[in-house]
């Protein structure tokens, strides 16, 4: 393979019509809507779990995923076949135990399945198909690379791995692997200093490194071993490296490629095809002079916005056709390439939730395919006693993910046009909602974007990890379990009272499982690539991958970024913030993503606050906001978009001298109902809605779904005292408020999520909201002999989500209800157990 700079063809633009003729309607029968009986109402409501013969996901999509099915544990990587195509290696990544999975292509069986301590998406085999190397993860203590040796008997175990020689030892995070062609080198991408490392097999010894770009993630080698190939994800570019000496590493050229390259495959006839995760693209180059022939769209329909996510590609043995996995959209998106620059979409195959890997048999006529989340999440319940599965307490929303492995059998048109079907029915998301939506009543929200409204400004609040029951499971109208309920009505007055005079809402599940990932779908709708294969890694003590706005910031930017382009006033009040005010930066700055830049309090935190000053509680964020809002209200240039972090209701334990959980949660509550009160009560309520989520459930215990929140929707055109179980998500709340202000959906999520018209009139009940006075006292800090003061001095509250969840959920828990309280039984709606945690051996 060859690679030579070149001045670019324009793209060939190929987008993602389907041309064959059938659709959902023929599958519309047999696919049930996965329904319950609300208990106090007696409806029939729409709750994630069983769906037919698939499942609806708490974020309103269904998996349907196709073939035969093996079971792993959470985001399969990589995946490479021997060298004689009869046995296939990958390993599961994420949350859960890691492992390395050996499978038999035939019998689709696993031959073998091997612990690792971490790991991550770099495989690959030796020459002689008897030992295989495995990227040793994120700031491994042992091993930069694990080394796996096949014995004369069949078996496998695992053996002395490998160190590369001038890498950050402690923060190292191997990402791609490849073996020379004569087996004697392996060649290691270092995603955290973007380097590619050659190292000698025999040796151990690290021969030369080089730098390649940003965010190196995935490489392979050319047929002829000249060249390797690495994807550039941070970067946007696939950069070739000569390496036909590899003490001598040198970048030969680059390809400029989409946004966030992460998967390449090279074909048979000197074809590259990339997988551009943020794009929603696969693009195409000529290997031998490195022009970009076309760039194919993956989408399901021609308009789709962000959110289909290709990540992984693989090309059948005679060039003819190209499949790409879409991560987000849960499918495989089946490409004919055999004409250069004419390639088509053919159709589409569903998978399990969020495919990550995909390969092709030698054959051609197997596809093998894994997902990151298996088929979906179940109820976040707790046992009684606690058991040895989830000692802690609660099970974490990441143990509620599982992995799986699939066999496809190619398909004939007919089955793919079936196939195809499948997926249209599995997805929510159609070309016709960009303009809009249809609502059965007309309301204060408009159904088209652009329409008009009588809500001129909006206040999102975003708040931290409460799950539904945690604080609402005493509501005695709604759906909820009160031996779950933590925070109840003693705790949070203002939630209680606020839910109740305006609406209830009992069926809504946030869109993302941590705050890593939390944030950006309350923000913009979708978590990139990368951050979904991040935080699984971060949150579970595996490592942390360095990130930064080229790998985690999404296409189109975030709800602030869609205001600027409609000029539209915005401001943060310390949601996507950081002030930066030290002796070593004198001068006041703000880091964040740069459409906030010049649109944020500076009477948050951080802002002219002396080192080490105690955090600001909730009610001073609220009596800060205030000050401004009145200032606001006299000038009448209140901004029409106003985003909050106000999260002191994630807590910081029973941290010794920090405030108990009950009054952190207190002082949450009191700074809601200040805000409400303030607003209500001004001149400018009869034109304001106020939106209430938690980021992420990931912080307790729910009975329906480890994703359903505490959400509160606020204005004089809500609907007053109802219960609204209608299913909605994180989405669903940033869809309303882009159409009561005339924004653009920001991906395919918020462009498929239902508005909440039912919790909507159209006529104005202006009577204000009074504040209730708290009931506990919201100064009462944590002893020294309080219920786990010793574990929580021993976590990281510097920041949301840097404590062990698993550890604070059980010291809420027993803070709340005492040290010998019982745990109620968990109780399950969905989908698929988890797997019971497997001890590491490394």
């Amino acid at each position: 393979m060859k690679f030579k700079l070149a001045r670019l063809h324009t793209a060939i633009v190929v987008t993602g019509i389907i041309a064959i003729g059938i659709g959902s309607a023929a599958l519309t029968n047999s696919i049930r809507t996965s329904r319950a009986i609300h208990p106090k109402s007696g409806l029939q409501i729409v709750v994630p779990g069983k769906d037919g013969d698939g499942f609806l996901l708490f974020n309103g999509w269904k998996v349907t995923p196709a073939g035969r099915h093996i079971k792993t544990g959470d985001f399969l990587m990589g995946g490479a076949f021997s060298p004689d195509g009869k046995t296939y290696a990958i390993v599961n990544a994420g949350y859960n135990s890691h492992r390395l999975h050996i499978i038999d292509v035939e019998t689709e069986k696993e031959v073998a399945t091997l612990p690792v301590s971490r790991t991550w998406n770099g495989i690959a085999w030796g020459k002689e198909g008897d030992k295989l190397y495995l990227s040793g993860g994120i700031s491994n203590p042992r091993n930069d690379v694990h080394v796996f040796q096949k014995s004369a008997e069949g078996t496998w175990k695992q053996v002395e791995g490998l160190k590369l020689t001038g890498a950050d030892s402690k923060n190292a995070a191997i990402s791609g692997l490849a073996l020379s062609k004569d087996g004697k080198t392996l060649f290691a991408l270092n995603i955290s200093d973007n380097r590619l490392y050659s190292l000698d097999i025999a040796t151990g010894r690290t021969l030369s490194k080089i730098e390649t770009g940003d965010h190196p993630f995935a490489c392979a080698l050319s047929a002829d071993g000249v060249h390797l190939g690495v994807s550039n994800l941070g970067g946007g570019d696939i950069a070739v490296i000569d390496v036909q000496a590899p003490e001598t590493l040198t970048v030969a050229t680059r390809l400029p490629t989409g946004s966030h390259p992460n998967a390449f495959a090279l074909s048979n006839d000197n074809r590259v095809f990339v997988a551009c995760s943020n794009d929603d693209e696969a693009d195409v180059f000529d290997a031998t002079t490195g022009e970009l022939i076309e760039k194919i769209k993956t989408t399901l329909t021609p308009k789709s916005p962000e959110g289909s996510s290709p990540n992984a590609v693989a090309i059948s043995p005679d060039s003819s056709t190209l499949y790409v996995t879409n991560a987000d959209n849960n499918d495989v998106c089946v490409i004919d390439v055999s004409k250069k620059g004419e390639s088509k979409v053919k159709g589409f195959i569903p998978t399990g939730w969020y495919p990550t890997s995909l390969a092709i048999t030698s054959d051609g006529k197997k596809l093998i395919v894994g997902t990151g989340k298996g088929t979906g999440t179940s109820a976040t319940g707790v046992s009684k006693p606690i058991s040895s599965d989830h000692v802690n307490g609660f099970k974490h929303m990441g143990t509620t993910l599982s992995g799986l492995l699939s066999f496809v059998d190619v398909p004939n048109e007919a089955k793919l046009a079936e196939y195809t079907a499948q997926v249209k029915a599995n997805t929510p998301y159609n070309d016709e909602l960009l303009a809009g939506v249809k609502s059965e009543t007309r309301t204060a929200i408009p159904e088209k974007v652009g329409g008009k409204s009588p809500i001129k400004h909006v206040l999102y609040i975003i708040k931290e990890n409460r799950t539904y029951d945690q604080v609402f499971g005493d509501l005695p109208k709604a759906n909820g379990d009160p031996e779950l309920c933590l925070f109840g009505r003693d705790v949070t007055p203002n939630h209680h009272a606020l839910a109740e005079e305006f609406v209830t809402l009992d069926n809504l599940y946030c869109s993302g499982e941590v705050s890593a990932d939390g944030h950006p779908w309350s923000a913009s709708a979708i978590a990139t690539d990368f951050v979904q294969k991040n935080w699984v890694l971060s949150y579970s003590a595996k490592g942390s991958i360095p990130g930064g706005d080229s790998v985690v910031a999404p296409r189109n930017g975030f709800i602030w970024d869609e205001c600027k382009r409609k000029k539209l006033n915005y401001r943060s009040y310390g949601e996507y913030v950081t002030a930066v005010n030290s002796e070593k930066a004198p001068e006041k700055s703000v880091t964040g993503t740069t459409g906030l830049k010049g649109h944020v309090s500076e009477t948050w935190e951080g802002f002219g606050r002396p080192a080490g000053a105690p955090p600001m509680r909730d009610t001073d964020r609220a009596d800060a906001f205030i000050a401004e809002f009145n200032a606001y209200e006299k000038t009448g240039t209140l901004p029409q978009f106003m985003i909050m972090s106000l999260g002191e209701d994630h807590t910081r334990g029973t941290a010794v001298g920090a405030f108990t959980p009950k009054a952190a949660v207190a002082s949450n509550d009191q700074a809601l109902g200040k805000i409400v009160d303030t607003i209500s009560h001004s001149k400018l309520w009869k034109e304001t809605a106020i939106f209430v989520i938690e980021d992420d459930a990931q912080n307790g215990p729910d009975h329906v779904d480890s994703h359903r929140t505490v959400g509160l929707v606020i204005s004089p055109y809500t609907k007053r005292g109802i219960v609204d179980s209608t299913m909605y998500q994180t989405t669903s709340f940033l869809r309303t408020m882009e159409l009561i202000l005339g924004l653009e959906p920001l991906s395919q999520y918020d462009a498929a999520a239902t508005p909440l018209f039912k919790s909507f009139t159209n006529r104005a009940n202006t009577t204000p909201y009074k504040l209730i006075a708290p009931r506990i006292d919201i100064a009462a800090k944590n002893k020294p002999n309080d219920i786990g003061a010793r574990e929580s001095s021993k976590l990281d509250f510097s920041s949301y989500d840097k404590a062990d969840e698993q550890v604070l959920n059980k010291i809420l828990w027993e803070s709340v209800k005492g040290k010998r309280a019982q745990m109620p039984a968990p109780k399950h709606s969905v989908i698929l157990s988890s797997r019971k945690p497997v001890k590491e051996d490394d």
